[in-house]
């Protein structure tokens, strides 16, 4: 079997391991998965085997730590870039769930946000808002009526 953190060609990109990705990036493979979905896009190859765009890595490692670290994995717009064109390709709401490591409260969220256009999700969120003001409007004038 081949070294696990072992380049690999895929459709011309160069691939490496997790493993290799934490050692180049200096951190734990853990934080190299809190990474997964937003900083990095790995795709699993025909073993299994999750690989990490080589040129992504590098273009990572060349900033400095500091603004690696408050690029945090959950930058939203990032995340639901990467969920909309996801549903856009067809995926099951579980397998976004899987690669991009959200919850699955998260993904539903933007599932909803995407099966509706922009500006019927501002129209419905304004009536939403509408709709909580005018119960506390009620709920103020039942209390002076007691």
């Amino acid at each position: 079997m081949a070294d696990e953190g072992v380049n690999r060609q895929a459709a011309g990109i160069e691939r490496v391991t997790r493993r290799r990705v934490a050692e180049r990036l200096g951190i734990s493979v853990t934080s190299v998965r809190r990474l997964e979905g937003t900083r990095l896009h790995p795709k699993r190859d025909t073993h299994g085997v999750w690989l990490f765009d080589a040129a992504e890595v590098e273009a990572l490692a060349s900033q400095p730590a500091s603004i690696r670290r408050h690029q945090r994995h959950d930058d939203a717009g990032e995340v639901a870039s990467q969920v909309f064109q996801m549903l856009e390709e067809g995926h099951e709401l579980s397998a976004i769930v899987i690669a991009l490591r959200q919850s699955p409260a998260r993904i539903r969220e933007l599932y909803d946000e995407w099966t509706v256009d922009l500006k019927s999700g501002r129209i419905q969120r304004q009536s939403d808002k509408d709709l909580v003001e005018l119960q506390r409007s009620l709920n103020a004038f039942h209390g002076r009526a007691k």
